[in-house]
């Protein structure tokens, strides 16, 4: 994977964090059902009657198409959005679509306090779930979210703490 930013000398990158497939198969059920629905109404009822069918048609093959568009802007997501622990820093790499990239970077050195929670069955089960990072700038908070295994993450991100302190 191409890194989104420069790795500074004598820094070395100690984990890369993807989100939970679960938590994306979760966030993709509206539109897998949307796509569901459309695919049945328009190749098993075929709702062939005058103009109105069409419109009828023209609906929902619409909406199989956002449910489609829906499902790869989710796969983009899923690849581009990551966060990177290093030995000085945390980075924050998302990319929401194509068009648009977003890259926040903190020191290890101002992160104040490591947060893990988990909300849910499947999240408990499953052990995915969210780790917040305070830190002392005035950035926003960095979240890692629907993250798998959090309170692994958390602690890889303290052993970082405590050897860049």
């Amino acid at each position: 994977m191409v890194m989104p930013v420069e790795v500074m000398p004598n820094e070395e990158v100690v984990q890369l964090v993807r989100q939970h497939p679960v938590h994306v198969l979760i966030r993709m059920t509206i539109p897998t059902v949307m796509l569901l629905i459309s695919a049945y109404i328009l190749f098993v009822m075929d709702p062939d009657i005058g103009i109105i069918g069409s419109m009828f048609e023209f609906v929902f093959a619409s909406l199989g198409v956002l449910a489609l568009l829906a499902m790869a802007l989710f796969t983009y997501r899923y690849y581009y959005d990551v966060w990177i622990i290093t030995s000085q820093r945390l980075i924050d790499s998302a990319r929401d679509h194509p068009f648009h990239s977003k890259i926040k970077v903190t020191n290890l050195s101002k992160v104040q306090d490591v947060a893990v929670s988990k909300t849910g069955i499947l999240a408990t089960l499953l052990d995915f779930g969210d780790v917040r990072c305070r830190t002392a700038s005035t950035d926003s908070n960095f979240v890692f979210l629907g993250i798998g295994e959090p309170t692994k993450i958390m602690e890889t991100i303290n052993r970082a703490i405590s050897k860049n302190a």
